[in-house]
């Protein structure tokens, strides 16, 4: 929903200094362009993530999709980062942390072609921590939250299994996404 999109943007694009990639569908890639446009970011066409059969259609008429859309933008006076792919694929790796987690080669993938080692990873939406395993494992500081508290636990037990060395400093879920996500619309 773009409303949904606006208002994200709003919450996090402030609060961000790097790059700022966010996943969705086709149908709501042109509002992510705008929102981070309007934000004055530097935007670049919707990335693919292409995973064969990871969305079959169940119900009603047409084609399944196995693509997600990825949206990335930059600050203006963020220069000189080089050429990046032009699409992801996926190795036949499942996420099976939550419903829709993206694969954890995926996600190593992008914060190694989207931050810089020591740089800090936010995923404000992290559903099972694929996110925060990929930047702990390729060097990067990382911070998470999750508005849903059974996934959040989920997400906890799966990243302290993995690094039983040590806890990644993980927030609980912000007072921003909270409010955001108050009225039961997710992005």
């Amino acid at each position: 929903m773009p409303s949904c999109v606006a208002a994200f943007v709003a919450a996090w694009e402030p609060r961000t200094r790097g790059w700022f990639v966010a996943f969705c569908d086709h149908l709501l890639a042109p509002a992510w362009e705008a929102e981070l446009a309007a934000a004055g970011r530097t935007t670049f066409a919707p990335l693919p993530f292409y995973s064969r059969g990871s969305r079959v259609r169940l119900a009603g008429d047409g084609p399944a999709c196995w693509t997600t859309w990825i949206v990335v933008a930059r600050p203006k006076a963020l220069l000189r980062w080089g050429s990046l792919p032009g699409g992801y694929e996926a190795s036949g790796e499942r996420g099976a942390a939550v419903v829709g987690a993206k694969p954890l080669s995926l996600m190593r993938a992008i914060i190694r072609d989207y931050s810089r080692p020591g740089d800090l990873v936010c995923d404000p939406c992290m559903g099972g921590g694929t996110t925060a395993l990929a930047a702990y494992m390729e060097g990067r500081r990382f911070v998470g939250a999750e508005c849903d508290p059974a996934t959040y636990a989920k997400a906890r037990t799966r990243i302290d299994a993995v690094l039983a060395q040590g806890e990644l400093p993980l927030a609980r879920p912000a007072v921003e996404q909270q409010r955001l996500f108050a009225h039961g619309e997710k992005p």
